[in-house]
């Protein structure tokens, strides 16, 4: 609960968690001069404004910032608070697949407000590269997979993890009629696909290399309990094979092994 929301439901009269108010107060703020809390229940407060003043002025400077611009200029908040107003993905569009062929021009899709602006014309297909070194080494990446001799061109983005699931991309996806997802192969990259898919519709795959090798799943996972939530999420994604991995392995793979 933010610093707003408390002092809110103390105006409303309702009891709060008094210890929360006074970690989440400024720290030049004298709170005895300003507040008496009486105990009601466990972990409950009700406060008694002493000073209506300095309440009102400190409700109204604690008001959530909505932009960047005025989180920067915000007294109790930072510009990491709120997310980026723009959004970016860089793009290799038009590669011939089955070529595999080098490296000759990155675009960059971008949204400045509600709209993408596309400096390039959208191929049928696409793929999603989740890590940096593979995208910009997108030829020893893509080689692991099976690509049919006569597969379409398509558009290869460095999807930067998460930041794929950003909101601004959601017109990206209906440019699309397959969307291909190369993404680590551990519980978070299963969790983007899951995202993906539930939020969109049935052109996400998510790629898996054609011939596995055990010694690429080094990674140990934090916690077992992600090992298992991993397999379990494996198979109802339909990814046996990643899932039969998991078990062997009790490893974790990261993307860039692909490069070796």
């Amino acid at each position: 609960m933010t610093l707003h929301q408390l002092l809110q439901k103390i105006s409303e009269g309702q009891a709060i968690n008094f210890t929360q108010l006074l970690h989440k107060l400024p720290k030049n703020v004298d709170w005895q001069s300003c507040f008496s809390a009486e105990l009601v229940t466990k972990n409950r407060y009700k406060v008694k404004v002493l000073n209506q003043g300095a309440f009102n002025e400190l409700l109204q400077s604690s008001m959530p910032a909505t932009s960047r611009e005025a989180a920067a200029n915000h007294l109790l908040q930072s510009t990491h608070d709120l997310k980026c107003d723009s959004a970016f993905m860089l793009c290799i569009p038009n590669v011939k697949i089955s070529e595999l062929s080098s490296l000759t021009d990155i675009h960059c899709l971008y949204s400045m407000g509600e709209h993408l602006t596309f400096t390039y014309k959208p191929a049928n297909a696409a793929i999603l590269i989740e890590n940096q070194d593979c995208f910009f080494h997108w030829q020893r990446t893509l080689r692991h997979f099976d690509f049919a001799s006569d597969s379409p061109n398509l558009d290869i983005y460095f999807s930067a993890g998460k930041q794929v699931l950003n909101s601004k991309f959601a017109e990206l996806w209906p440019q699309y009629n397959e969307v291909y997802c190369v993404f680590d192969y551990d519980l978070e990259g299963l969790k983007i696909y899951q995202s993906l898919v539930t939020h969109n519709t049935n052109i996400f795959h998510y790629l898996v290399p054609k011939a596995y090798d055990l010694n690429w799943f080094k990674l140990v996972p934090k916690r077992m309990q992600d090992l298992s939530e991993a397999i379990r999420l494996a198979d109802s994604l339909c990814l046996p094979s990643l899932a039969d991995y998991f078990r062997r392995s009790k490893r974790f793979m990261e993307q860039e092994a692909l490069l070796l």
